[in-house]
This record gives structure tokens, sequence and C-alpha cells, in this order.
């Protein structure tokens, strides 16, 4: 016996049809996807305010040093005072490394930053 070959299938709902004598439902489901406007597809793959749900602030010392060691690839941001850059020197390399927003900020906006005043120069 011989082998013919693969079988080719037919993607038709119904072979017996033309194309022409689908119906506007069935024509409106096969037919070409709309473009979307640039935006509407940048909303699609990434949402602005689930980021910020999901996300969390953490601000003091010892909070901030203990996420960089255990779970660096987490940052998004982080906002210092100048008086405490020191400490947060490799923070701020790993920051310039990956590309991170890091700033220097006053206390006065660190606090409306972390709705604290007890956030230690850090967030």
């Amino acid at each position: 016996m011989q082998n013919k070959g693969p079988v080719k299938k037919s993607y038709r709902s119904s072979p017996d049809r033309s194309p022409k004598a689908r119906t506007r439902q069935e024509h409106e489901e096969t037919g070409p996807q709309k473009k979307l406007p640039i935006r509407e597809r940048e909303d699609q793959d990434f949402d602005l305010r689930a980021q910020k749900r999901e996300e969390c602030r953490i601000y003091g010392i010892n909070a901030c040093l203990k996420l960089f060691e255990q779970r660096r690839v987490l940052l998004v941001k982080v906002y210092l005072s100048e008086r405490i850059a020191p400490k947060f020197g490799a923070v701020m390399k790993f920051c310039a490394e990956q590309r991170l927003v890091y700033r220097f900020v006053s206390d006065e906006e660190l606090e409306k930053i972390t709705g604290s005043n007890h956030h230690e120069g850090v967030c």
C-alpha cells in the first residue's frame, strides 16, 4: 500500500458553501483584524493602573537595604536624601547599571512620596 502523504484540511466551516455565501456574522468573525492606534495597543499590553496597584513603597534604611539584598530585581525607583546617599552607594550603582531611576529629593518631598515622616531619608 502506498502512502499518499499528509491530508490537507479545509478551514472553511462547511465545504459546500462558497466564501460569498457566508453570513455577515461569519464574515466579521473571520475578517481581517482592525489595527488599533499605538496608544490602545500599548494599553492592552501594559496597564499603568494595575502596576501602581501592585507596587508598594518601602521606606526606612534597614527595610530598603534588606529589599536590595534579597529582591533587587523588584526595584522600580529609588528616592534618597543627600545625607543618606553614602550608605546606598551599591544601590545607586545597581540602578545606574540597570537604567533605573534614582533621585535625590528633600525630606519634605519624601514625606509626600511615602505619606509618613518616618522615612529615614530613603524610599
